[in-house]
């Protein structure tokens, strides 16, 4: 062969070679081949930029995902075991998703012997340029490096001349001259060399063949070109032989035909349109099997317009002026709608150079149509939810971590009086929910669990206050981090100010039952004191010295059991007043179980002792307190709930019987149940116990005890159950989940220090009281001046300085809370203590406004007094400081 048609032909195989390379190389996908036994066997430039050029060889799923098993997601598996496409995706920690389809390869038999992993990303290609120019040039360089053997055989095949790369083929020219060709050639080799070399010489021209050869023991191919050499008579008188050794071309070749089968397997294992074009001529240069499936077998080399599009002309949408010029080397991804097929395609448009040096256009055509259609289909659903919401009888909002409202539907318009344009944007509280509130908007999206259900107070725009019973649910972003939450809220306004009128009901109820009991105690102990204060009187008028000792101690132990009887007196109205007390608790504090236990059996202790031995029936009461855990809650709602089930029990033992209240601590959970021995609730009615206007009772119950205690058990987060059979009793059972541990602080007593003498203005309408606090602080030193109401305290404080005021609450023409405050608008820095029967705790609002310093109230006890005056002189001496 010539050296000019070598060239051709290694031009031909570059060029075939460099066309499926520009074609593989234009993909924008990584692509691996995996063989059976997971192992790397080809990569393209995207797999070798993403993770190095030394995997072929290596276990797939060690080199790509850094794991010694197989991925359990494999698709590549799956092809092995069924023989077809599959696909998966993969994201990794920077948050990019990996496509990764696997097709299988097959051979002969049709078993799969390889699976192409088609990976799926837009990563720049410049490693892959930079890698098959690398291999370019030790493709270049090997060429070079190849020995061409030469020599030279007269008519009778001896060869004359002899040159060979002796590094190369380890050969020794000089022992070959003389020689026959056959002892220079294997048989077959020199049979067909004297055919060729015979013709040479009966024609006298040049011929071209290639032949493949042993030497060594090792398979060579050579390109032979036999060449006439003319004597001088004009004949041939000797062939010249020029061998070019082809061994590595043919393996190239060889690795190109099968590189190129392999590609063209890849490209048609891809599932989505590829084509290669012409910018000017519109030529198709190369299409996939999908491209062939969808516009027909036989689109190579027609228009592109024309086959792909269905039009006469260039499209008006075509990219190809987004692709060259200044944006050369950049792909250009977009989406259209092919009206030929009426599918929709998401294209990767770029520029790629072909094997003959021109820049053409390649596109890949990604069959979007089905995930269109169903975005389309969740637009309309969105819409169609987002319409529904906007309509629904509820109120639904959505806010931000921070109580941000992003979402106000009209039913929350209307219900709360705002605009959708005055609200969104704009915080919870401060709008529609009270600023005291703050800390649990914060909280709601922090404890999903806590606030799943909850109920609070609302404000609408004109300021009215509404309870709204709340259902929230966390929002998530697609990481499944919490960006906020869906509130759906219903008004129970309504229902909870019957709850109210229930509550007060049931307590009124309560309270009539206590009456003739707490009417015995204060009889009792009105009895104590007038019988003690009649025989300290009859001793006081005993003549006699030795009976006037006598009578003095009888006097010091006459004046113990009136004080004991006094304080106890004092207990009882305390009970009563914590009892009907109907001021709004809001915040849940920390309640030990066993201490409510205690107090509620205090306050129904007429109930169970007093009227019922008066009527000769007989209860026993059981304490069982182990419960070592305080739980949160309202203490007055708590407290009605178990007086109400101490109540029922007591009315289900009409002739006696046990009452046993035991706490407990299971879990999380503090426990406390009321069990007695009485006449058991029927099966059929136990499903409905916790119903409104359910009663067993008769007319003289209204029904709603149970059902506002489980109301209100069902609020703090618990739940109630009970037990019972027909004549075997019923117990009640309480779950509260508990708050952590429990603390007591018990009160220490204190010895007052001494204060320095004060100037003090004592006001109260009652004489008694006013001149026992009178002696009180004369007795301690200090300068009293006294007044008989709001009016006389006012002038005499007008006309005189004093260190501090003591007053009564409430008095005629003036309360104590208006005169405080008149008082501190007089001098702000004397201060006020509040002394009051009523039992009402310190409203601190209220104390804030008036100007009120302190509170206590009667009866007081003189260590009481002398603490109150040491307080307030400290708070006076503060302020003038």
């Amino acid at each position: 062969m010539k050296p000019s048609q070598t060239k051709r032909l290694e031009r031909a195989i570059k060029e075939e070679r460099d066309k499926l390379k520009a074609i593989f190389e234009g993909i924008g996908d990584g692509i691996s081949v995996i063989t059976r036994d997971r192992k790397v066997s080809y990569t393209n430039s995207i797999m070798r930029k993403l993770f190095g050029s030394g995997i072929i060889g290596q276990i797939c799923h060690w080199v790509y995902y850094g794991t010694k098993e197989t991925c359990t997601w494999c698709p590549a598996a799956k092809t092995f075991e069924d023989g077809k496409i599959h696909t998966a995706e993969m994201s990794n920690p920077d948050g990019i998703t990996w496509e990764i389809t696997s097709s299988p390869m097959f051979d002969e038999d049709g078993s799969v012997y390889s699976v192409v992993e088609i990976t799926r990303d837009m990563s720049s290609r410049k490693k892959t340029e930079k890698a098959l120019s690398q291999s370019e040039q030790h493709l270049q360089a090997i060429l070079q490096a190849m020995q061409d053997l030469i020599f030279v055989v007269d008519r009778q095949g001896k060869c004359i001349s002899f040159f060979w790369g002796k590094e190369k083929y380890d050969t020794n020219p000089p022992e070959l001259i003389g020689k026959g060709i056959d002892k220079l050639l294997p048989k077959n080799v020199a049979d067909l060399f004297r055919e060729k070399s015979d013709w040479v010489f009966q024609n006298g021209q040049a011929i071209d063949y290639e032949n493949s050869l042993t030497w060594g023991g090792k398979p060579l191919w050579f390109s032979m070109t036999l060449s006439p050499i003319f004597g001088r008579d004009g004949a041939v008188s000797a062939v010249l032989t020029t061998g070019r050794d082809i061994t590595y071309r043919k393996r190239i070749e060889d690795a190109l035909d099968a590189e190129r089968r392999q590609f063209l397997s890849i490209f048609d294992s891809i599932d989505e349109i590829i084509y290669v074009s012409d910018p000017h001529s519109y030529e198709l240069l190369f299409a996939n099997k999908a491209a062939r499936k969808t516009y027909g077998a036989d689109i190579r080399g027609k228009k592109c317009y024309r086959t792909l599009h269905g039009v006469k002309r260039p499209c008006e949408f075509c990219t190809n002026s987004r692709i060259f010029g200044e944006n050369l080397g950049k792909s250009y991804i977009w989406v259209f709608r092919n009206e030929k097929n009426n599918g929709y395609y998401r294209c990767i448009d770029r520029a790629i150079r072909w094997p003959d040096g021109r820049l053409v256009r390649y596109e890949m055509a990604i069959d979007i149509t089905e995930r269109v259609e169903a975005e389309r289909a969740l637009i309309e659903s969105e819409q169609k939810y987002r319409e529904l919401v906007e309509h629904a009888n509820s109120i639904i909002i959505k806010m931000d971590l921070k109580g941000n409202i992003i979402f106000f539907n009209e039913y929350a318009q209307k219900f709360f009086g705002f605009k959708a344009s005055e609200i969104m944007g704009k915080n919870v509280v401060g709008t529609i929910v009270p600023s005291e509130l703050k800390d649990m908007i914060l909280d709601i999206p922090k404890y999903p669990t806590k606030y799943q259900v909850n109920e609070n107070v609302n404000i609408t725009k004109d300021g009215r206050r509404v309870w709204v019973s709340w259902a929230n649910k966390p929002i998530f972003n697609a990481k499944g981090e919490s960006i906020g939450t869906i509130a759906i809220g219903h008004d129970i306004t309504d229902r909870k100010q019957m709850e109210e009128r229930f509550l007060q009901t049931e307590k009124l109820k309560a309270l009539g039952e206590m009456a003739g009991g707490v009417a015995h105690d204060f009889n009792n102990f009105l009895a104590a004191i007038l019988g003690r204060a009649q025989l300290m009187k009859l001793a006081l008028t005993t003549h006699g010295e030795k009976d006037r000792r006598l009578s003095t101690k009888n006097l010091l132990q006459g004046l113990d059991v009136i004080e004991r009887a006094s304080s106890d007196a004092a207990e009882t109205v305390r009970r009563i007043q914590e009892f009907t007390r109907t001021k709004a608790e809001k915040k849940f504090v920390q309640i030990d179980l066993n201490q409510m236990v205690k107090e509620v059996l205090e306050l129904t202790r007429p109930r169970w002792k007093d009227e019922s031995e008066s009527r000769g029936i007989r209860f026993r009461i059981k304490e069982e307190l182990k419960a070592n855990r305080p739980v949160e809650g309202i203490p007055s709602e708590l407290r009605e709930v178990l007086i109400n089930l101490v109540i029922n029990a007591l009315d289900a033992m009409p002739s006696g019987g046990e009452l046993t209240i035991r706490t407990e601590t299971h879990g999380p959970f503090s426990c406390v149940s009321v069990a007695d021995t009485g006449i058991g609730i029927p099966r059929e009615l136990q499903r409905q116990i916790f119903d409104p206007f359910l009663t067993t009772k008769g007319p003289k119950s209204s029904g709603l005890g149970l059902s506002v205690s489980y109301g209100i058990i069902e609020r703090h987060g618990g739940e109630i159950s009970l037990l019972s059979g027909e004549g075997r009793g019923t117990t009640f059972h309480i779950k509260l989940p508990t708050a952590g541990e429990f603390r007591v602080d018990i009160p220490q007593e204190k010895v007052p220090k001494e204060t320095e003498k004060a100037n003090i203005l004592v006001i109260d309408d009652e004489p008694e009281i006013r001149n026992s606090l009178c002696e009180i602080l004369s007795l301690e030193g200090h300068r009293v001046m006294v007044a008989k109401n709001g009016k006389e305290g006012l002038s005499a404080f007008r006309a005189n300085e004093f260190d501090m005021v003591l007053t009564d609450l409430g008095m005629p023409g003036m309360s104590g809370w208006q005169l405080a405050k008149k008082i501190k608008s007089l001098n702000p820095r004397t201060p006020v203590a509040i002394i009051t029967g009523w039992g009402l705790e310190p409203d601190p609002q209220q104390m804030k406004e008036t100007g009120v310093d302190l509170f206590i109230a009667k009866p007081f006890r003189i260590g009481e007094i002398r603490k109150l005056v040491t307080d307030v002189m400290q708070l006076g001496s503060r302020a003038r400081a």
